[in-house]
């Protein structure tokens, strides 16, 4: 099983390559990038999970709808919110929705457990940070194990044992595509599943891309990345491999 999940966020801050950018024209060209991978995604029948930054969800409520009303799965990805901030975000987007939010994505600010538990989150997806130092840093096997805790379902990135490399954003950008394809499919001879993720920014293309990003990050975006995207999909279609939303998998 293929796991697809997209992360959706606009820079903040120093990660903001133009401070004289406003937020809603960053939220608009979010907007067309989610557009550009709907309808990628609807050719081949595909369904994913978006995780939504939760700073940004309330004013993307109504491009959340429509990907709910595609059949999508929204959750929620948690960069630089706190506990109450989520509480009041989750209540809107739930009300606007009329669906329960019951996945939480993290990865430099990780919540308590209790906390997690008392927003009534069902899941956890911890994602790694990708700076190039991560090709030296090896995940470990035991820790891409999706497990339980705190009656809380954490799911970790996932492993190649091909390559040793995780199935993170970075990897898929960079990664030659026969190659790629060969780590999923081995990978899938030893695992249930396989969890990719990548992110809404990566569909800029390099000269209008937001963030304040290393060169390394610029690498095959845009037209490429969106390519690169199709040709994924078409491999996923001819080699028949199932895919979900995160919920539908682990519930």
């Amino acid at each position: 099983m293929l796991l697809l999940s997209i992360n959706l966020t606009i820079p903040f801050g120093k990660d903001r390559i133009n401070p004289e950018i406003d937020d809603e024209t960053l939220i608009a060209s979010l907007e067309q990038n989610i557009e550009i991978i709907v309808q990628n995604l609807d050719i081949y029948s595909t369904l994913v999970t978006f995780f939504v930054d939760v700073s940004i969800a309330e004013r993307l409520k109504k491009t959340l709808k429509k990907l709910t009303t595609a059949g999508h799965e929204v959750a929620f990805y948690n960069i630089r919110s706190t506990t109450s901030e989520i509480e009041i975000a989750k209540k809107i987007l739930e009300d606007e929705l009329q669906k329960k939010i019951r996945g939480l994505r993290q990865k430099l600010l990780k919540l308590p457990n209790k906390d997690i538990k008392s927003l009534d989150f069902s899941y956890v997806s911890n994602i790694e940070h990708s700076n190039i130092g991560f090709i030296f840093r090896r995940l470990k096997k035991d820790k891409t194990k999706l497990y339980y805790d705190d009656s809380l379902v954490f799911v970790p990135e996932s492993l190649s044992p091909y390559s040793q490399l995780p199935f993170n954003d970075y990897v898929f950008q960079i990664t030659p595509q026969k190659f790629y394809e060969n780590m999923i499919l081995e990978t899938l001879q030893n695992e249930d599943y396989v969890q990719v993720y990548m992110n809404a920014w990566q569909f800029f293309e390099k000269e209008e891309l937001p963030y304040a990003f290393p060169f390394y990050k610029k690498y095959n975006l845009g037209k490429s990345f969106e390519d690169k995207l199709i040709a994924f999909l078409d491999f996923v279609t001819e080699n028949e491999l199932a895919t979900s939303r995160m919920k539908d998998y682990l519930f």
